[in-house]
């Protein structure tokens, strides 16, 4: 369960590098997209590409060892998907397409903290 604690470790890394960097892109300042009281520029591209490249990549990573360590992703899977239907026939389906822009991207979200929750519990229990 080493590989839990390198886990975690890499997601404090990526959280903190995930911030502005000395990296930059030629003709970063080239604006992209104008519009009221605002304006958009490759190097704004670049480094939202940065942050959500790295999130991503971190979650595959724990996928792969979530396999190997035999978490049980149909259970989480499943409890996702009754969790979601619950909020929809309540209508907080608004709710969810707001903040995460589908319900599909919700669910990834929800089954990715439950697998890095399961993890977590395995390696607490064993350590």
């Amino acid at each position: 369960m080493k590989k839990i604690f390198i886990i975690l470790s890499l997601m404090l890394l990526c959280a903190c590098s995930a911030g502005k960097t000395g990296s930059s892109i030629s003709n970063g300042n080239d604006v992209l997209f104008t519009g009221p009281n605002v304006s958009y520029t490759k190097q704004n591209l670049y480094d939202s590409l940065k942050v959500s490249s790295s999130d991503a990549l971190v979650n595959d990573i724990v996928n792969n060892i979530a396999k190997k360590e035999n978490v049980d992703f149909d259970t989480i899977e499943k409890d996702a998907q009754e969790m979601i239907d619950e909020y929809i026939a309540n209508g907080y389906d608004s709710y969810i397409i707001a903040y995460y822009g589908s319900v599909d991207a919700y669910k990834k979200s929800y089954i990715d903290n439950k697998v890095l929750e399961e993890l977590s519990k395995n390696y607490v229990k064993e350590n």
